[in-house]
């Protein structure tokens, strides 16, 4: 059955625990931060910093979502940085926003903390460029979250006109949602359009948190316009502190003209660790062109489930 998370907007964001929400975020805008109706814009300049915060109380040892929409108004190339603090540390990550106003989602554990702090902000060295964020929400997921997958919307059906669980930063790679691809289920699938030969495509997902002790079985479907190969890559990310555990685990597919079922698995402890990471390890998937080839690449039902 396909979960959905509920929202509802106060004031432009707020916090939602189960379908109850209470407790809007308390929010603070940076100088380059502005409050619209319906939301808050950034507009950059090179050389400045500005962050957008936002802080709300969490359950310790939970498991959330925050889901927000946002676009890129001027420059969608601009980097952007997001970031959470938790327990005192700071977590940071980058997201990517399309130039059409659509839902994205970060997911995090909560640790042992009671309270966190969310911020949005700009790297000051990137050209001018400007981005609009609303509907900020926030969801405690159920306690048996890990052990089912972690793509709330793997098969894309809750999707807008671009995913909300994946991104990419390629001016020439087109990444959006499509109806009638031809799969098995449902209507809607993931489209990866590369325009150019270089630079190769690499869409990433967002990043979930994984018991690193636990082995995951990763499944996709595909097809392509024509025979080409895909890379898929679980990019594996210890804690603050323990950085030289990280690695990325890799599989080669090749891709066919007719829709087509892709797995693999992945242990942590495939390689001999000193310390092993603690259960608050994250994970990115990705796809990527290792052949830089110029085509179209259709993705659906993309799964990572925990082995028991």
């Amino acid at each position: 059955m396909k979960k959905v998370l509920i929202g509802i907007l106060l004031l432009g964001a707020s916090l939602i625990y189960g379908e109850d929400s209470f407790n809007n975020f308390k929010i603070q805008c940076g100088n380059s931060w502005s409050k619209q109706e319906n939301g808050f814009i950034l507009n950059h300049t090179k050389g400045k910093f500005s962050e957008l915060t936002l802080e709300a109380p969490v359950s310790p040892g939970r498991f959330y979502c925050l889901s927000f929409s946002g676009r890129s108004i001027q420059n969608p190339q601009m980097s952007k940085g997001f970031r959470l603090k938790l327990d005192e540390k700071w977590t940071y990550r980058s997201y990517g926003l399309g130039t059409v106003l659509s839902e994205y989602r970060q997911y995090f554990y909560s640790e042992a903390s009671k309270s966190v702090l969310i911020g949005f902000f700009n790297n000051e060295q990137a050209n001018d460029g400007s981005i609009e964020l609303s509907a900020f929400n926030l969801t405690v997921l159920p306690p048996d979250y890990q052990e089912d997958n972690l793509f709330m919307s793997g098969q894309f059906e809750l999707d807008g006109n671009i995913p909300m669980e994946w991104e990419q930063s390629n001016p020439n790679v087109e990444l959006s949602i499509v109806k009638d691809a031809g799969f098995i289920c449902g209507e809607k699938s993931m489209r990866i359009v590369q325009k150019t030969e270089k630079p190769f495509f690499d869409v990433r997902s967002t990043v979930f948190p994984i018991n690193a002790k636990k082995k995951y079985e990763i499944s996709f479907w595909g097809k392509a316009d024509k025979q080409r190969q895909i890379i898929a890559s679980a990019d594996i990310i210890p804690p603050e502190g323990k950085l030289n555990q990280r690695t990325a685990i890799r599989k080669r597919f090749e891709l066919g003209t007719e829709w087509k079922q892709y797995q693999y698995v992945i242990d942590y402890h495939w390689q001999d660790q000193k310390e092993q990471a603690s259960e608050e390890t994250a994970m990115r998937f990705s796809l990527s062109d290792p052949d830089n080839q110029i085509g179209t690449v259709f993705i659906d039902d993309v799964s990572i489930k925990m082995l028991k």
